[in-house]
């Protein structure tokens, strides 16, 4: 049986790669103007789930559903440490963030030198349940002067990032 395999060299390689890598640069353009003359500019508000709060309680989160929602409005619990309880507490590791996170308690951190929470009775080291962004990191310390808040997402919702484990991330 004879096995096709296509080949995209020559003008067609060219056209191929300029729509793939054009296309997205065309798409955030954030203005318009239509048949009639007229320029239609397009604004967005700032996230506010990443936004630093003006208190020690931010309005909303995007950990438990991977969508910025009230926090009201999240039926997960979700514990934050606002950059405000961070500045007053004058948290300079992840462990001093999370002091007053209920049922989040530090295990071996070898020597001091890695990142290692127990959430509610479950955790090891390299489980994969410490964060940044929404992303595993791969940083034995994820927490630096640049973070502005830490959420914890206690429960079952933790499957929602892989976490196997009821306790949480």
């Amino acid at each position: 049986m004879a096995m096709f395999t296509p080949s995209f060299s020559g003008l067609k390689g060219r056209a191929l790669f300029s729509l793939l890598f054009a296309a997205p640069m065309i798409h955030a353009t954030d203005s318009v103007t239509t048949k009639d003359g007229e320029t239609i500019t397009v604004t967005a508000d700032a996230n506010t789930a990443t936004e630093a709060t003006d208190g020690y309680q931010p309005l909303s989160t995007s950990t438990a559903t991977l969508t910025d929602m009230p926090m009201l409005d999240i039926p997960q619990v979700v514990n934050t440490v606002s950059d405000q309880v961070l500045e007053n507490q004058n948290a300079t590791t992840l462990d001093e963030a999370l002091y007053n996170v209920s049922n989040v308690v530090q295990t071996n951190t070898l020597g001091g030198t890695q990142d290692a929470f127990v959430r509610r009775g479950f955790g090891a080291n390299r489980d994969g349940s410490i964060m940044t962004n929404g992303l595993r990191t791969v940083l034995p310390r994820s927490f630096n002067a640049a973070t502005e808040r830490v959420e914890v997402l206690k429960g079952p919702a933790s499957t929602l990032y892989g976490i196997l484990d009821p306790g949480g991330l």
